[in-house]
């Protein structure tokens, strides 16, 4: 269930480049951790811990695409949405003890695939075009 980064997943931006690959990382934590049969507290903390990551990577990763003027920014915000969605229903059944399949296998199945298609799906899109923008605003900038 381990996610490993590839460097086809660079948007060459680099907060965002390490934003993603500490999620990856966080993700990657999490899933050993509760294979592994942790306590549920410890397994509760890792679930905020990659809940709160989450938030604040989209956060700062809608703001570039707002800055750029991203023609892709509703689509994109929708799937951060219904991400932040599944997980916080994951944390929600979680704490309430309403696990009808094992933690481990009901991680890899609504997280690990969304996160990997999500990273090399949407965001190379906007890698690609925030790399365009760049080019722009820099030819504008040095404009004689």
């Amino acid at each position: 269930m381990t996610l490993f980064w590839d460097d086809a997943y660079l948007l060459h931006l680099p907060v965002i480049d390490a934003q993603h690959k500490q999620l990856f990382t966080t993700f990657n934590e999490l899933a050993t951790a509760t294979a592994a049969g942790i306590s549920a507290a410890e397994t509760e903390t890792l679930l905020v811990r990659l809940q709160h990551y989450a938030a604040r990577h989209f956060s700062i990763e809608e703001k570039y695409m707002t800055a750029s003027h991203y023609p892709g920014l509703e689509r994109h915000r929708q799937a951060h949405q219904e991400f932040a969605t599944t997980f916080a229903q994951m944390l929600a059944d979680f704490r309430a003890g309403d696990i009808t399949e094992p933690l481990p296998a009901r991680i890899e199945r609504q997280l690990s695939q969304w996160l990997k298609d999500h990273v090399a799906g949407l965001d190379q899109s906007f890698g690609v075009f925030y790399g365009h923008f760049l080019q722009e605003f820099k030819a504008d900038d040095h404009s004689p």
